[in-house]
């Protein structure tokens, strides 16, 4: 999508939906530049490191999916690369927000290249076990870390 078009769409848009936009891509904006900090510094914005517990499989309300998508959105739009840990980030904090209880999830896949095998990194948002951040690069990942 074009800037123009992209302006064009969000202007045509609900307030509710702009305000989302816009908290989007403020959340993201901070995420870039704490992730330009050292990780013992940014991983506090992340929660506190636990597993989920048991009984956590309460549905995510639409609300949840819904800033996961806006904030997936906006990122693609911004002038700077927003990687999926930003994506996270951003979300989880607007979930907070909304009194949700998000859990940022990190992991690795294990990825065949050839004779030398490669590894891939990826952060996605959890809510009630659901996927609402990141779901298109969570597949075949096993978790190393669950932030709550």
């Amino acid at each position: 999508m074009t800037l123009v078009a992209g302006i064009a769409v969000f202007v045509a848009s609900p307030a509710r939906r702009q305000r989302l936009a816009l908290e989007a891509g403020a959340e993201l904006l901070r995420a870039r530049l704490l992730t330009l900090l050292p990780a013992r510094i940014f991983t506090r914005q992340l929660g506190v490191q636990r597993p989920l517990p048991e009984g956590s499989e309460t549905p995510a309300p639409e609300l949840a999916f819904e800033i996961g998508r806006m904030v997936e959105r906006v990122a693609g739009a911004l002038p700077f690369r927003a990687v999926c840990l930003q994506q996270a980030m951003a979300a989880a904090r607007m979930l907070r927000r909304r009194g949700l209880s998000p859990a940022v999830c990190l992991g690795m896949r294990r990825m065949e290249a050839g004779a030398a095998p490669r590894y891939d990194a990826h952060a996605w948002v959890e809510v009630g076990r659901q996927v609402v951040n990141g779901a298109a690069g969570c597949s075949g990942c096993v978790v190393l870390a669950r932030f709550v």
